[in-house]
């Protein structure tokens, strides 16, 4: 399969170069580079999942295993209505990467209005679903943060260009977090027990999923900052990442499998509901280590992918993946054959598998013939 670059130009330029590319460009400088974007990354989502973690384990400690089945309903409808705006706004990063690579001040200050005026335009419509929804938590009205339009005329051609590539990542962040957080109303129908084992599970997932959340925004900035032209910059970018997911994913479900047990341990009460949601724990953890092996990498190409500017395709694997695939056969897995909570997670295992496959099917679209 040939390398495939938008545009007739980057096509020619790419066949007037007969230089061959190594079989698998690992390079040691880009593995440098994306370790020092992920780094901050990672460190700001474990400090925001740590709080959530401590919320649910402070809950079931003071309040029991019932109360914490109870709050992670408020907590997953907030987290899908923030990531739907976050995903749009994403579409921002290939084409701001771009332009700092560009050194470009008057590009750089284009995206920068861009940027303030669709916070706005996607916080306002989405503020009133959370602002009035029966949440179990307490908001304060005037602690709210303003958001600071930049002044000047916007460029709408480049804005349309920006939210072409940011909705399909905004449906598809919701579609991938959706399925998550659904199945916490959907648990809600199987027992308490399987709740708090699915919160606990879900909330351990955001914790991990840290390192294949930078790993992917990392990959969208390094591969965006190359020309379409320079293959073998985007060939090393994509062997780069690849190869660090790949090792990230065994570490992390590794990690996973080894503290399984200690965490269903001291999560629980000593009640009939405590002991049966820390037997689910212990099987919900393990299948979470084996969609960390498969999503690390996964998600990495939808990064990579993303910094290419190929969105829609990827939004379409995780409609088909999650909703097309998991959603039904984890209510038959749950309900006809009785697995409860255990099936859903199978299905989601499932869904990860045919997603992730589907993204690194697609990159290779981007890589030479050899």
């Amino acid at each position: 399969m040939s390398l495939t670059f938008p545009g007739a130009a980057r096509r020619g330029a790419r066949a007037a170069s007969p230089r061959r590319l190594p079989l698998w460009p690992f390079s040691g400088s880009e593995a440098g580079a994306i370790a020092r974007l992920a780094g901050p990354i990672v460190l700001i989502a474990l400090v925001n999942m740590g709080m959530s973690v401590t919320d649910t384990m402070m809950v079931s400690w003071l309040f029991g295993t019932e109360a914490l089945a109870a709050v992670a309903v408020g907590s997953d409808f907030y987290s899908i209505v923030f990531y739907l705006g976050a995903g749009v706004i994403a579409g921002l990063s290939p084409f701001f990467a771009k332009a700092v690579t560009d050194k470009s001040a008057s590009e750089q200050e284009k995206y920068r209005k861009i940027g303030g005026f669709m916070t706005a335009a996607t916080a306002i419509p989405l503020f009133p679903l959370v602002w009035f929804a029966p949440v179990v938590f307490c908001m304060d009205a005037g602690s709210g943060s303003r958001v600071a339009l930049a002044s000047g005329p916007v460029d709408l051609g480049a804005m349309a260009e920006v939210i072409r590539v940011g909705i399909p990542i905004g449906i598809a962040t919701v579609a991938e977090l959706g399925i998550y957080l659904g199945a916490t109303l959907y648990a809600a129908t199987l027992s308490a027990a399987d709740v708090a084992a699915h919160t606990i599970a879900l909330r351990l997932a955001g914790v991990v999923y840290a390192i294949p959340l930078a790993l992917m925004q990392a990959s969208t900035v390094r591969i965006a900052r190359r020309d379409g032209s320079d293959r073998s910059g985007v060939c090393a970018a994509i062997a780069t990442s690849q190869t660090i997911a790949v090792l990230a994913g065994i570490g992390l479900a590794a990690l996973l499998l080894a503290i399984a047990p200690g965490i269903a341990a001291l999560t629980f009460d000593d009640t009939q509901v405590g002991r049966a949601a820390a037997g689910l724990t212990i099987g919900l953890i393990s299948l979470l280590a084996a969609i960390e092996f498969i999503e690390t990498p996964g998600s990495t190409a939808s990064g990579l992918l993303r910094g290419l500017k190929d969105t829609r395709m990827p939004m379409a694997y995780v409609l088909v993946g999650y909703w097309l695939v998991s959603a039904p056969v984890g209510v038959t897995l749950s309900k006809a054959l009785g697995m409860g909570i255990i099936g859903v997670w199978i299905a989601l295992l499932l869904g990860s598998l045919i997603a992730a496959g589907l993204n690194l099917l697609r990159l290779r679209r981007y890589w030479p013939a050899t």
